[in-house]
């Protein structure tokens, strides 16, 4: 048994007693054993199924369930609908609805009405355990909907298989449907769905055609000699006859409103049977066409009409009067109202048709003499747009045909003459004497409307090609406006409220209520800032911004010959959108700054891509469904421009191995290099215009990364972090890029600035991160191997060059015969007090006496020549905040010291431990906190006698670590030996308002202004910023006990020497606010 469905124009209700009739007829007809196949055909892929119905075993009326509420609304209001339910029951049938574009509250809704014995799932309902009889699952919407009927039988041996024709008319409905088919095909393997392309060189219904050459093929076959349609026309009237006369079973379901229909297949021996739908709402609009030409639109009660009365009669009488044609005609609309307008017989409502059918046939009894068609009238029937209907609609307008018809404004009769095309447009809203004057993009915008194109299309067969000239695209109108085969329906012209909402959203106007001129200046500043061709009217404008598409992802889809490429470049299409979307959610992640640049950096590419796209006005290559301008490619500007920038940044890095380099642009080019490849797949860009859009993208990233190495861009950054809240800044989060080489460090590091005095720098943590600990093991001191591994030791970067500047002003490393004067120059900058008593060497390295360099120029020259060189580079690259290349430096130095160390274990001590704070220092600086706490911890127990900003740093670690007592711990000791230093003083506050102690933060912070005032060490704008800030938190948090936000902490490197009475440094300002911890 086969069962084809063609569903167009069964009646607009929420649900249809006729499908439930039919349902039953097909049972009766054919027999439990007879569903063994079944086959749709679906017009629109638009699946708005509302209805779900469950029937007990029992068959009891009163356990029937309607969902969701508004279907149970229809139930109370229609009670017959209960039990004329029931008759579609027979043999144990039940019906629920196939629900494909179910969201989860949906489903748990159908959940709540249906129990155990119907089970869903997402997308498709499911068999239960335990029935009897066929699922049916139907979705019976009226015209201009999909619906779709689903068959197979559980109590019989096998599943039935279903095969859905779709037809993929348009772009979207043909993505809708790619989403919809997998999902179903995927649920269940017996659903099979045929997609149906249309053929541009032929005019016909590529359904129909599929349809009738399945018929044939079935019919020939010798499984299947059952075969049953539901269709509401007569296309398939020949292949259904040619069938019945071979022998095979054939029925047809059609509603009983289709009386011709209905006589004519039965006529050729086709069983029919017939659908009537007694629960419909009918219309309760009325358009009434004056004697003078005019009409009005009115509201009245429901026309409830007798659909079986026979209009044999009329079209008779008409007919030979020249009012219809010879080819049959399915609507007679036109064919009344211009034969009442002709004999002068005053007002005649027009809709609902069935007035007019009835007066005709009243005066077609009559003997009058009445006068023959001249074809010279034109009638028209405007309607609006469509729209979804509210409850309160419905109950007013009845339909929602009606709606459109009440807000159309009524109907028109023209006479017809050369200008009758002008005059039409001039009575839809097409043309005005004001703002919309040009003849020829009136006509695009008319015969681009939806129902405008289906009518001309489908029903008149004058759709006007590329090929024809304006004056015969005017001649085909002229034909469409004066032929009686349609219904005189035309859509009016698109109204501009979504336009003038989009404007408003964009900041082109003022609010929505404003002059029509206002909006033609906004849209036309929209069409050239996003790249669209230049209209020459209102309605040309408000045409083009609805048909154009902005999202990044714009792409169209062929209607034929699609195969595996398409897919791969529908994706890489959406690649773009795709990229905006991966960078808002790592924002909304980590609220860092690096990810605002990377949308603002998206963004400026689609901006220049719209100026380029204005200034060379290029056109799409023929074939492209697009009509913005092509040259160049936007989708390759912004996927070569940014893998262009992220290339750069990676390529300049330091932080990175080279494996690691190549890693993260392999990945980065499988995703954004093939975007180009795409948009020619699917002929939306030509060849030239892609490599237009790469090479403009490479020029944007080269001209974005050199403008965020300029300073002032370092400036904006900072006040931008300092004044927008939700950049709430977490070490884990910070972004990577923070400024030009010569103030900030390039990658995570931190920002150092210089005191007047000699060796102190005051390090600003707002362009801190945490790195990870690398996951390497750590060698022991004393180990040392010639290759370059052991070098680096444990996670240290790549070795830099050499050959690179370390005094800051052009000094560079001393040749070797310079090294004996320049080692006696700074002898002294290695000696170091002497520590304490406790000699753990778990804690860091012995530190009996000092020494000085010129007793390891004698040991080994070579090796501490090697070292004074690195800890010269590290102290250069600190200078520069450069923090990763000086613990690199420093790391070197310590570990070439260490092999010094093997041969002359006790002369170096007072070396070792500073070439060990340094480094230590360093890796703090470097964002590597747990490293440098661990080197810094004899600073606390004893073991090092640490100056107060090594305590400070281990701090500093340890409070990004999240150890604030530990942080505390060493901000109160480094406190003590600096007391004069109110930055450590702000920290120790800080560390002690997290803690909750804040009878001790306010002790710690009251010490900053007693510094300040006895002329201790100066601060700038910045510092006194983050103090102020601290400050204000505890008093936020004492005042109502609530966190708002973590204290802030700061990194500062001073000298060794404790004799600071008398001497006022003053710190160089800052823009930045510290680091939130």
């Amino acid at each position: 048994m086969v069962v084809f469905m063609r569903w167009t124009s069964f009646g607009g209700n929420p649900y249809q007693r006729a499908c439930v009739e039919a349902l039953s007829e097909i049972i009766t007809f054919l027999g439990p054993q007879g569903l063994d196949f079944a086959k749709a055909s679906i017009d629109r892929a638009t699946l708005r199924n509302l209805i779900c119905i469950r029937a007990q075993e029992d068959m009891d009326p009163n356990r029937v369930r309607f969902m969701p509420a508004h279907a149970r609304a229809i139930a109370e209001r229609y009670p017959d609908v209960l039990r004329d339910f029931l008759d579609a029951y027979d043999g144990g049938w039940r019906g629920v609805p196939l629900w494909p574009n179910a969201a989860p509250a949906h489903l748990s809704r159908i959940l709540e009405f249906v129990k155990s014995d119907i089970k869903f799932v997402p997308e498709v309902a499911r068999r239960p355990r335990r029935a009897v009889g066929d699922w049916v699952l139907l979705d019976p919407m009226g015209p201009g909907s999909a619906s779709l009927l689903r068959l197979w039988c559980k109590g019989a041996d096998r599943v039935p298989k279903l095969l859905c024709a779709v037809c993929r008319e348009h772009p979207v409905q043909s993505c809708l449907w790619m989403q919809t088919v997998p999902a179903l095909s995927k649920s269940r393997k017996e659903v099979l769905f045929q997609p149906v392309s249309r053929n541009p060189r032929n005019r016909g219904e590529a359904n129909d055609e599929a349809i009738v050459s399945a018929c044939k093929r079935l019919a020939a076959s010798r499984k299947n000699r059952c075969i049953a349609l539901l269709a509401s026309d007569c296309g398939y009237k020949d292949v259904l006859r040619d069938i019945a006369q071979e022998g095979a079973s054939v029925c047809l379901c059609t509603s009983t409103r289709n009386v011709a229909v209905i006589d004519q297949y039965r006529g050729c021996g086709v069983r029919v049977i017939e659908l009537v739908c007694r629960t419909s709402n009918f219309s309760k609009v009325r358009a009434v066409l004056h004697a003078n030409g005019g009409g009005h639109v009115e509201l009245a009660e429901p026309f409830k009409y007798d659909a079986s009365e026979d209009h044999e009669l009329c079209n008779t009488f008409l007919h030979d009067l020249g009012y219809m044609a010879d080819i049959p005609q399915k609507w007679t609309t036109q064919s009344t109202a211009k034969f009442w307008f002709a004999n002068s017989l005053g007002s005649l409502i027009v809709f609902p048709q069935q007035f007019a059918t009835k007066k005709v046939c009243r005066m077609a009894s009559s003997r009058r003499q009445w006068r023959k068609y001249r074809d010279d009238l034109v009638l028209l029937l405007p309607v609006a747009a469509p729209s979804r209907m509210s409850r309160k609609q419905q109950d007013l307008y009845g339909t929602s045909l009606s709606r459109q018809i009440y807000r159309g404004g009524g109907p028109v009769m023209l006479k017809d003459s050369r200008a009758l095309v002008q005059r039409a447009f001039t009575k839809l809203g097409y043309l005005d004497g004001d703002l919309n004057t040009d003849m020829e993009e009136a006509a695009l915008v008319f015969v681009n409307a939806p129902h405008n194109t289906h009518v001309i299309r489908k029903e008149l067969d004058l759709l006007p090609t590329e090929k024809d000239s304006f004056a015969d695209t005017l001649d085909k109108l002229r034909c469409a406006f004066r032929s009686n085969l349609s219904q005189a329906r035309w859509k009016v012209a698109p109204s501009d409220s979504t336009i003038r909402r989009l404007l408003c959203k964009q900041g082109l106007l003022s609010n929505v209520l404003t002059t029509s001129e206002d909006v033609l200046a906004a849209m036309t500043k929209y069409s050239l800032l996003h790249g669209l061709p230049t209209m020459r009217s209102y309605n040309g404008y408000v045409f083009r911004i609805l048909r154009s598409g902005f999202l990044l992802g714009t792409w169209t889809w062929p209607n034929e010959g699609v195969t595996a490429v398409h897919y791969v470049a529908a994706f890489y299409s959406l690649m773009p959108c795709l990229l905006l979307c991966f960078i808002a959610l790592a924002f909304l992640w980590t609220r860092g700054l690096r990810e605002i640049l990377a949308f603002i950096y998206q963004f400026l590419c689609v901006w220049v891509m719209y100026g380029l796209k204005l200034l060379f006005q290029q056109k799409r290559p023929e074939g492209s469904c697009l009509t913005s301008c092509g040259m160049p490619s936007g989708h390759t500007l912004q996927s070569i421009g940014t893998f262009t920038w992220l290339a750069i940044e990676v390529g300049r890095a330091r932080i990175y191995e080279p494996k690691q380099k190549a890693l993260i642009l392999g990945v980065a080019g499988l995703f954004l290099l093939p975007v180009g490849w795409s948009r020619v797949v699917f002929n939306d860009h030509s060849v030239e215009q892609v490599w237009a859009g790469a090479a403009f993208g490479a020029v944007v990233a080269f001209l974005w990364y050199g403008l965020l190495q300029l300073r002032v861009t370092m400036w904006v950054l900072k006040l931008l972090k300092s004044w927008i809240p939700l950049l709430d800044l977490r070490p884990d989060t910070e972004p990577s890029y923070q400024g030009s080489r010569s103030t900030l460090t390039r990658a995570k590091g931190c920002q150092l600035r210089r005191h007047t005095g000699p060796r102190r720098y005051i390090l600003s943590t707002a362009d801190c991160t945490v790195s990870r600990r690398p996951k390497t093991a750590s060698k022991s001191r004393g180990a040392a191997s010639a290759d370059q591994d052991t070098m680096h030791g444990t996670g240290l970067p790549a070795m830099p060059p050499v050959a690179i500047d370390v005094a800051g002003a052009g000094d560079i490393i001393p040749a070797r015969s310079e090294m004996e004067a320049l080692l006696g120059s700074v002898e002294g900058s290695f000696e170091t007090p002497t520590p304490a008593t406790d000699n753990d060497s778990s804690q860091g390295p012995v530190l009996p006496t000092t020494s000085t360099t010129s007793e390891l120029l004698s040991s080994s020259f070579d090796s501490f020549y090697e070292v004074l060189r690195f800890f010269q580079l590290g102290q250069s690259n600190l200078r520069k905040s450069d923090c990763y290349q000086a613990q690199y430096y420093f790391g070197q130095a310590l570990k070439l010291f260490q092999q010094v160390e093997v041969d002359h274990p006790s002369q170096h001590e007072g070396v070792m431990f500073e070439l060990w704070v340094n480094y230590a220092f360093s890796l703090v600086c470097a964002q590597r906190f747990q490293e440098g706490a661990d080197m810094l911890e004899g600073c606390v127990t004893g073991a090092l006698d640490c100056a107060s900003h090594l305590l400070n740093a281990r701090g500093f670690a340890l409070f990004h670590l999240k150890d604030y007592a530990g942080a505390a711990q060493a901000f109160q000791l480094g406190a003590e030996k600096d007391q004069r230093n109110p930055i450590i003083w702000n920290n120790l506050g800080a560390a002690h308002m997290v803690l909750r102690n804040y009878e001790a933060a306010d002790e710690a912070l009251l010490h900053v202004a007693g510094e300040n005032e006895k002329g201790g060490l100066k601060l700038s704008p910045h510092h006194w910023q983050v103090i102020s800030t601290n400050v204000q938190e505890l008093q936020h948090r004492v005042e109502t006990g609530q966190v708002s936000r973590l204290p802030l902490v700061e990194l500062w490197f001073g000298d060794d020497d404790e004799d600071r009475e008398g001497r006022v440094d003053h710190v160089n300002e800052m823009a930045a606010p510290g680091l939130t911890a």
